[in-house]
């Protein structure tokens, strides 16, 4: 936290033990500062427009891609990852996951999904429900 004139007036620290607890503190937070710093300041001028708004999806994409470099997985544990082991939020992760997804994937890395997810029920373009198979690649 910060004063108005911006000096960090003390630091907020969470901690347990839970998925739950932390996945809530996580979207609390992204609820607080949207740009990712996970930072609030009384010197922001709440009106004031921000000139570049902050993009998850982009950041994390090549997270994913890195992590998962000529692997195949479930849905399931890229969500898993992203929750317990980034910054980032599971809708982020199925944002990522589209991005990564389009004909010429995204900062170097593409994922492949299969049409049928494991318990043998077609997956939703666009969608990555638990149990579907993605395969990452490195492209270009």
């Amino acid at each position: 936290m910060r004063d108005q004139n911006n000096r960090t007036i003390y630091h907020l620290f969470f901690a347990t033990n839970h998925h739950l607890g932390h996945e809530k503190m996580k979207e609390a937070m992204w609820k607080a500062d949207e740009s990712g710093l996970f930072s609030f300041s009384d010197a922001t001028n709440p009106n004031q427009r921000v000139l570049f708004s902050p993009d998850p999806r982009k950041d994390l994409a090549p997270i994913l891609g890195r992590k998962f470099r000529g692997k195949k997985v479930f849905s399931d544990e890229v969500l898993k990852y992203t929750n317990d082991e980034t910054a980032f939020l599971e809708k982020h992760a199925r944002e990522a996951l589209k991005l990564l997804e389009l004909d010429n994937g995204y900062k170097g890395y593409r994922i492949q999904v299969e049409p049928m997810k494991r318990d043998g029920s077609s997956r939703r373009k666009n969608t990555f429900p638990l149990g579907t198979t993605i395969s990452f690649h490195e492209v270009g």
